[in-house]
């Protein structure tokens, strides 16, 4: 049980930025960094207690300066996205970045993944990052004070636990954007890995994966998890992949299981738990070989899957939607766990 810190690299001006690694009495390792409050190495063993990286993560700092596809990295203040790039809130128009066509995705052109975040070292065991958003970043209103922990605990389990506290209304939906791959092995697909969710429903989305408003029953879809089924069951009636929000069977705020997935090859589990209303399951559909290990093996489209635990997409134009707005004196607290297994 232990925590080391080293230096990991510098940004364009400067500012340097280190790598926090987080043990526990199991050996499982957890690598994270201040540059986006990004997750850089998971490593748990196989049920041979081989360990291995279970992550996409890449080989320097400086490839993550160009990480377009979020690897690892804390997003907001909007995970997924807000049509045309704007709402309306109190009587008021907000213009937001455009950054995926003309619509806004995970933040805008700078989102927390591009942030170099203050640490506060909690303890052998615990991080916190923490981050103050200025009134008009990306467009969005007001100061957000935004903080973030990180604990690998001596059961395996990585919590993330959010706070946020604001000066002025303002939408808000934190996530993790970590690619697994369960074998350890980023040149296998994930089609084998067996994965249950515990939602009921999802947010049917139109061909720019904005939400229709409606939310739907997962019967007799491909986005029938309600079992375990393997990722590559169905995947082949969607267009490129799974890139899906559903809608968790929970009460509101309710820390409870969102997710259960196995790797049969490895025996390797991971189990996913929230207190978000919903999770995003994403396929890795845009990954190109563009980006590699740091052993030289290419990320290639769904060589990993994303668990992202939120709020509902698009929420800020959806009045069928919960609206996901902090306001003023309210204290937002939110907790995402992965339990290793």
């Amino acid at each position: 049980m232990a925590l080391k810190q080293q230096p990991y690299g510098h940004l364009p001006d400067g500012r340097k930025t280190d790598l926090y690694i987080l043990t526990n009495v199991n050996d499982v390792e957890v690598s994270a960094t201040n540059y986006g409050g990004i997750i850089t190495s998971i490593k748990t063993p196989d049920q041979n207690g081989v360990f291995k990286n279970i992550v996409l993560g890449l080989g320097s700092f400086r490839e993550y300066l160009k990480n377009d596809p979020y690897l690892g990295a804390l997003v907001g203040r909007v995970s997924n996205r807000i049509s045309n790039a704007r709402f309306d809130l109190d009587n008021k128009t907000y213009k937001l970045a455009k950054n995926e066509g003309e619509n806004h995705l995970h933040g805008g052109l700078v989102g927390f993944e591009k942030i170099l975040w203050e640490v506060e070292v909690v303890d052998d065991q615990s991080i916190s990052l923490s981050y103050v958003s200025p009134d008009g970043e990306e467009g969005y209103p007001g100061n957000l004070h935004v903080s973030v922990t990180y604990t690998l605990d001596n059961d395996n389990k990585l919590t993330l636990d959010f706070g946020a506290m604001t000066d002025q209304a303002t939408p808000i939906s934190f996530t993790s954007h970590g690619y697994f791959n369960l074998t350890g092995d980023p040149s296998k697909n994930i089609h084998d890995h067996q994965l249950k969710l515990n939602a009921d429903s999802y947010t049917p989305t139109d061909q720019e994966l904005i939400p229709t408003g409606a939310v739907d029953s997962v019967e007799d879809t491909p986005l029938d998890f309600r079992e375990f089924k393997s990722i590559g069951k169905d995947i082949g009636q969607t267009k490129l992949g799974f890139d899906n929000n559903f809608v968790l069977n929970k009460s509101e705020g309710e820390l409870a299981l969102a997710a259960e997935v196995e790797e049969p090859q490895s025996g390797r589990r991971m189990n996913v738990y929230t207190s978000m209303p919903c999770i995003q399951l994403y396929t890795g559909n845009y990954l190109d070989n563009s980006l590699q290990s740091p052993e030289g093996i290419p990320f290639r489209k769904h060589c990993a899957f994303c668990l992202e635990p939120q709020h509902y997409p698009d929420a800020p134009n959806r009045p069928e939607f919960p609206s996901g707005i902090l306001r003023p004196g309210k204290n937002y607290r939110a907790k995402i766990v992965y339990e290793f297994l």
